[in-house]
């Protein structure tokens, strides 16, 4: 009777196929850069909204005198959180260090992360769909990954990572 979808790839996979799911309510969450597209009579859509500003602020009082490394994965999603965050962070803390580990492979990202300063550096994880390798993960593997070779704390943004080995954050 229902179908529920989530994420941009969901909506472009209901929208590719009309006919698959045509005698059912079609509920999207989240359809990102597709809102306006599969807004219509047969679908509801629902945004989700990130609370940056919200994500930033929980960070701030376990990033005093440390670098606080923004880890994405190489997509344009994943470039525009980043570019986002480092905004606020400069906005809302123009002293924070603040240092983007986006868009590289996961060999190099381990490499790197494996090197930091538990005692200088913490790791604000917001997601990785792809390396630039091309290698796909999702979110949960990769931070899982991350945090077993991480030097420093890992905190990230959505309670679905919870038991990745994250270690806490602004959670939605």
């Amino acid at each position: 009777d229902s179908v529920v979808c989530e994420s941009q790839s969901a909506a472009s996979l209901v929208m590719a196929n009309p006919d698959f799911f045509e005698d059912s309510q079609k509920f999207i969450l989240n359809p990102g850069p597709l809102q306006d597209e599969v807004a219509s009579d047969s679908s509801i859509v629902i945004p989700v909204n990130t609370d940056y500003e919200s994500v930033v602020e929980s960070i701030l009082p376990v990033s005093q005198g440390k670098t606080v490394y923004l880890v994405a994965g190489a997509t344009i999603d994943g470039e525009r959180r980043i570019q986002l965050l480092a905004e606020l962070f400069a906005s809302s803390a123009p002293d924070q260090k603040v240092e983007s580990l986006a868009g590289l492979s996961m060999n190099v990202l381990l490499e790197k992360v494996s090197g930091l300063d538990p005692e200088n550096s913490i790791i604000l994880f917001l997601l990785m769909f792809k390396d630039a390798d091309g290698v796909r993960y999702t979110p949960y593997e990769a931070v899982e990954r991350i945090s077993k070779h991480a030097g420093a704390p890992v905190y990230s943004c959505w309670t679905s990572l919870m038991g990745s080995g994250i270690v806490g954050g602004y959670q939605l």
